[in-house]
Order: structure tokens, then sequence, then C-alpha cells
């Protein structure tokens, strides 16, 4: 099967990032939406560092990662630690650095279609994010021995 993925470095180098809006809430929460189609992505939960997206269905999953996306510049831009995506009655869970690590970027934008990020829904789930989360610290502390 043919890569269809690009690098997130050559990501950021290619692309002006200006996709997102956020809005502040009178709880202190940030609302944050995506221009291009007028969608509201999700709100960022200051006290817990947790992006909440709204819910999600079948019908979100890219098919040829088996996936689902959030906006780039979401990711990349702004503050915060954990995701969760409401998905079949159950709340998906993992971290911003998991999915940055792991996900694709998507060839498929244009004026229509905001730039994603997509992780399997296979390594969404938190379970494995503790072990990840270990992994990543070993890794960091290796570099430094």
């Amino acid at each position: 099967m043919q890569n269809l993925s690009i690098s997130k470095s050559e990501y950021s180098k290619n692309n002006n990032l200006s996709q997102t809006i956020t809005f502040p809430l009178k709880n202190g929460d940030l609302k944050i939406k995506v221009v291009q189609n007028n969608f509201t992505a999700g709100t960022i939960d200051k006290q817990t560092r947790t992006f909440k997206s709204i819910e999600r269905s079948p019908k979100n999953i890219f098919k040829l990662w088996n996936g689902l996306g959030i906006n780039a510049e979401i990711l990349t831009r702004t503050d915060f630690d954990f995701i969760e995506i409401p998905y079949l009655n159950q709340t998906l869970r993992t971290t911003r650095k998991k999915w940055l690590r792991l996900g694709t970027v998507s060839p498929f934008c244009n004026e229509l279609v905001d730039k994603q990020i997509i992780l399997s829904l296979d390594q969404i789930n938190m379970d494995g994010t503790e072990s990840y989360l270990q992994k990543e610290k070993k890794f960091q502390l290796d570099l430094f021995t």
C-alpha cells in the first residue's frame, strides 16, 4: 500500500496554521471551533488540562487508518495534556503526546476539510497510555544518562 502520509515537520513548514478560534467560557474553560467549516471541536478543561472532544460516531472514522482525527492546530498550538472523546457509549482517553507521536497527518485536506492528525482506534485507549507514559519517561531518562 502506498504511504499517503507526510511527516509532521514537513506539515508544519508547508502549512499556515490559522484554522481554529478559541472562546473563553464562564467557568474558565475554552471552547474551540474550526473556522473552515464552523465546527465546534470541543472544549479544554483548564483544571484537568483535558481536551474534551464533541461526540464522535462510526461515520467520523477515517477508514484508511481505522481512526479518528483531531484538528492539527488544536494538537500543536493549544495547551493541554489529555484527550477525551465520547464514542459509542464510551469515552476514549489518551494523551496529547501519544496522539502527536503515533498519529498520522492526513493528506486529505482542502478548503472544505481541515488539517487533521489521525490516530487509529486501537491506539487511542487509555489502557495502553499508562505503559506508553512509562516508556516515554524511561526514554527521556535514558537520553540524559
